[in-house]
């Protein structure tokens, strides 16, 4: 017998074996037979059809067809997408957080005010389970807190709370997740400097914490432990909260309130407001973020509006000076996510994502650590789903259910496990 015909032999012999199939070594064409066997003759696999051996192909036939089959499974097992994927992705001052698609949420970095919920104060390079969250629908973080709102319609909180910001009617930081008070019917959800606020299907706004700039929106300068609604807001389908001032996105129009020394209220003024006022010129809008002291839009035209303070550079106009009304974001098209953070901006668009603004730490994602007043991609990152700026790092959620960290870590922000920084894109460990 040759080496080619031994080798076929073998293979479908090894193969008959593996399947767990009767062989059925001294078959013959004619022969009776079962069902469930498998038949081979010196030159032939045989097949049984109705109680008789049949020839069928020979052996180096079968065993190229076998070959291929396992090629096959192998290549689509490498390939397949994991079934829990990330859906969006929040970032802090030191620390960031994940919400997986099965609603649990993640977070990993700096935990002294108990921000990443595991119900401890000690801090993790790689991410924990966020203790009794599980249904979440939507997530934000910011300096040091965070918020979820759940498929009931409510609103559970976590971390610092000097102010208020968790809304439970205290001022005590929480390590494990507490019940915003009162909240119910809540859609979206976000988390401010010391301050939250929430959106209910209705479209109202509620927001509670600290109201030193009227960033709640009720009228007032008073703080509150619990919910507030936010004066003359109907119709809502977004909200956002910044450093001192919150946002709300109404007929694709936007109002914003709070504090407003660089504009970022977009009402042509630097007077800070404590009910909401119009965006000037702005309208077919998406989507709105806040950041420290700027805002911006995505539009359902496909491009980007920024406002604000621009000393860095993070309107991304091409320009360093400060606008107090909308400026359009260069070269930016299909934008399907936007992030205001602290000193910088980010995008996805069409599935690239980029950053402009202050560059130190390697925040922007660009690989250097230079300032850029328009959008600069982040290197390597396609395939980007959502993005969150915000201090000194960024992090984005790709499509593939994966997510990916830059900038500073020295609080293990970056969730590979290491505390070195990176001014590129670093895998988040076991995430999803």
């Amino acid at each position: 017998m040759s080496m080619i015909r031994r080798s076929a032999v073998l293979l479908v012999s090894l193969t008959v074996v593996a399947l767990g199939l009767a062989a059925c070594q001294n078959s013959r064409v004619g022969a009776r037979c079962r069902t469930t066997d498998f038949g081979q003759d010196s030159t032939n696999v045989l097949v049984c059809r109705k109680g008789r051996w049949v020839r069928s192909v020979t052996k180096q036939q079968a065993a190229a067809f076998i070959i291929a089959v396992l090629k096959s499974k192998q290549t689509t097992t490498t390939t397949s997408a994991p079934s829990v994927k990330v859906s969006q992705v929040g970032v802090g001052d030191g620390f960031a957080c994940a919400l997986l698609s099965t609603g649990a949420v993640k977070c990993w970095g700096s935990d002294a005010a108990g921000q990443l919920g595991d119900s401890t104060n000690t801090s993790s390079a790689t991410p924990v389970a966020v203790t009794g969250i599980s249904t979440a629908t939507s997530l934000s973080t910011w300096t040091d807190h965070t918020c979820a709102s759940l498929s009931d319609g409510t609103v559970k909180c976590w971390g610092a709370n000097s102010s208020g910001d968790l809304g439970d009617g205290t001022t005590t930081a929480r390590s494990t997740p507490v019940v915003v008070a009162g909240l119910t019917g809540v859609t979206h959800v976000a988390a401010g400097n010391a301050h939250s606020c929430a959106l209910k299907a209705v479209g109202t706004v509620w927001c509670w914490g600290d109201n030193t700039v009227g960033q709640l929106g009720d009228g007032s300068t008073t703080s509150s432990t619990a919910p507030v609604q936010a004066t003359g807001v109907t119709a809502a389908t977004d909200v956002a909260a910044g450093s001192t001032h919150s946002c709300a996105l109404a007929g694709g129009a936007v109002k914003c309130w709070g504090s407003n020394g660089t504009g970022q209220l977009g009402d042509g003024t630097t007077t800070a407001r404590s009910t909401p006022v119009a965006v000037l010129g702005l309208s077919g809008v998406a989507g709105v973020d806040a950041g420290a002291t700027m805002t911006c839009a995505r539009l359902t035209a496909g491009g980007a509006r920024c406002w604000g303070n621009n000393f860095f550079g993070m309107l991304g106009d091409g320009t360093n000076t400060d606008s107090s009304t909308p400026v359009a974001v260069l070269n930016l098209s299909g934008v399907s996510s936007i992030s205001a953070g602290s000193d910088t901006s980010c995008a996805v668009a069409a599935g690239v994502a980029s950053c402009w603004g202050f560059g130190g730490n390697g925040r922007l994602g660009t690989g250097a650590t230079t300032d850029v007043n328009k959008p600069a991609a982040v290197s390597g990152l396609t395939s980007a789903a959502s993005i969150s700026a915000a201090f000194l790092s960024g992090c984005a959620a790709r499509v593939d259910g994966t997510v990916v960290c830059w900038g500073d870590n020295s609080a293990g922000q970056l969730g590979n496990g290491t505390k070195t920084s990176s001014n590129t894109p670093v895998t988040v460990s076991a995430l999803p």
